[in-house]
């Protein structure tokens, strides 16, 4: 008896013994700036924790300022890259498109279609390239961290032998990815740019929320869903598929937060990660020229900002005229605007304005006296903003941006314009909602505390959830859910539905008939009973 309690206390030793660090690679092709940094602040986040972690980059420029790890090591296969799929939205002409056209069908297809072409060229020399591949496979790797977007990483993971890797979306959930892993969604959707679940949608609403992926998958044939898939079957994998490749990962790290985003069934392998790159910060640290703004404003701070990627200095002339008349309208208010041409002397005349080429983002948003965040919302933005406590302002302009809007519009935190919408008058309305009262500061300060009281923070998530896998890497995946495989018959259980509801028919047929049946014997035996009674009565 001693000796088999010997034996099974040393097995659970070896079964739960401290993970040791880990030869991990980061798969992190360069596919849009805010993608790219948080994949890039995840291989920081387990460097930092002990691992020896390796960010491996198909192209990308280092002269520029892009979001490169900090501690984790780079391995770049092209510096710089021959053709940067990123550049052409700095240009001016396509930076205007971006306020204006970014929800007209054709000219989005065309856009989709330029960038389309330029990540899978991207991904035709990485995978091409056999020089790199034996780098990538001498490195040994055990386990990988990739975001199933752009599929051409798994390329590389199938060419340098890694056995097992987990998923990361800078996202909420997508429909294909909630498909993949046996839930509910649409196959149509590679980015959450739906808000099925949303409420509060009215039916013209959510009829605009079907169309766009369903009109730009099926009828154009422009297919973001499939970014590479067709390289990585010639150079890696023929029998690739992406709702594969999404259901083999361990987990599937997300970058949301369960309070501030909309409700909805996640299965197991789904780890909410949202907060991870808010890092803590103390408004006490802004440089003094913020803090002056802050101490003379007489009732606080409006901070404006769209994003790294939207420019505020090309807005069209419409644009700038609205914000520049809502400036105006406010004088009591001080407004920070992000806006990246100093030269240009827009706005010099109001007093209560302060253009600025850069901004400590995460410093102004913990600011008690900032009023309101008026933002693109970005799902990085509007998570600071959910996260700091600010009531939002929203102006999508392109992809999730809208999605992520609608969920803080759910939670009363943040008021949204369209931005074929924006005008004086209504950027001017929505500033007095969120300001004339304190009922949105007070809504978005609880759902910060809310959020900030998680039982377990986002790091120590990704970080036990990512050790765990790759402590049982050897075994068999034990959170896969094998509905996800069914077809649509089976899923929904329509064979057994149809037995059911023929058994039932074919019950109630029979006992009809034999109620028929007896009724036309007990009729006829009666009439005959009546006949020979007459004639013996006769």
């Amino acid at each position: 008896m001693r000796a088999a309690l010997f034996l099974v206390a040393i097995a659970a030793g070896a079964l739960f013994q401290p993970v040791v660090p880990a030869k991990i690679a980061v798969f992190n092709n360069f596919f849009a700036h805010s993608h790219f940094a948080f994949l890039s602040k995840l291989a920081d986040v387990l460097s930092e924790h002990g691992h020896d972690v390796t960010v491996v980059i198909a192209e990308a420029d280092t002269a520029k300022k892009h979001p490169f790890p900090v501690k984790a090591k780079m391995m770049i296969r092209s510096v710089p890259p021959p053709v940067n799929h990123l550049g052409s939205y700095e240009d001016p002409v396509q930076q205007e498109k971006m306020w204006k056209e970014q929800y007209d069908f054709l000219k989005q297809i065309r856009n989709i279609g330029i960038f389309q072409r330029m990540v899978e060229g991207q991904c035709e020399r990485y995978l091409n390239d056999s020089a790199f591949v034996e780098k990538v496979k001498a490195e040994k790797f055990e386990f990988a961290l990739i975001e199933p977007t752009d599929y051409c990483g798994y390329g590389m993971i199938k060419l340098a032998g890694i056995p097992v890797y987990a998923n990361s979306v800078p996202m909420a959930l997508s429909g294909i990815h909630a498909r993949s892993l046996g839930l509910e969604g649409s196959s149509m959707e590679s980015f959450p740019v739906r808000s099925e679940h949303y409420p509060l949608l009215k039916f013209l609403e959510r009829v605009w929320d079907v169309v766009p992926p369903f009109y730009t998958t099926k009828l154009k044939g422009v297919d973001v869903r499939t970014l590479s898939v067709d390289l990585v079957r010639q150079y890696a994998d023929p029998e690739f598929t992406p709702e594969r490749a999404i259901a083999n990962g361990r987990y599937l790290f997300l970058n949301t937060e369960e309070h501030i985003d909309f409700p909805r069934p996640i299965t197991h392998k789904t780890v909410y990660i949202g907060g991870i790159t808010v890092a803590e910060s103390n408004p006490d640290n802004l440089p003094a020229d913020y803090k002056e703004i802050f101490n003379n404003s007489k009732k606080g701070v409006v901070f404006v900002s769209f994003g790294s990627l939207a420019k505020s200095r090309y807005m069209p002339a419409e644009i700038k005229d609205a914000f520049l008349q809502l400036f105006a309208a406010f004088p009591e208010i001080s407004f920070i605007w992000k806006y990246e041409n100093p030269s240009d002397p827009i706005g010099d005349h109001l007093p209560n304005l302060f253009k600025r080429t850069w901004v400590p983002q995460k410093q102004l948003l913990t600011h008690p006296r900032l009023l309101a965040f008026v933002t693109h919302g970005g799902m990085n933005s509007a998570l600071e903003g959910g996260i700091s406590g600010v009531p939002l302002l929203g102006i999508p302009l392109f992809a999730d941006q809208t999605r992520n809007l609608r969920m803080l519009e759910y939670r009363d935190t943040a008021v949204i314009i369209d931005k074929e919408a924006v005008t004086a008058e209504s950027l001017i309305a929505a500033m007095h909602k969120l300001t004339d009262t304190d009922d949105y500061k007070k809504r978005a300060q609880e759902l910060s505390i809310l959020a900030k009281s998680n039982p377990q923070s986002a790091k120590e998530r990704f970080l036990t959830h990512m050790e765990h896998a790759i402590k049982f890497a050897h075994t068999k995946d034990y959170l896969d859910i094998g509905h996800r495989e069914l077809g649509i018959v089976r899923y929904y259980n329509l064979d057994v539905y149809a037995f059911l509801s023929v058994t039932v028919v074919s019950l109630i047929s029979f006992v009809a008939l034999f109620v028929s049946t007896l009724f036309r014997l007990v009729r006829h035996s009666l009439r005959k009973f009546v006949e020979s009674y007459r004639k013996k009565t006769e």
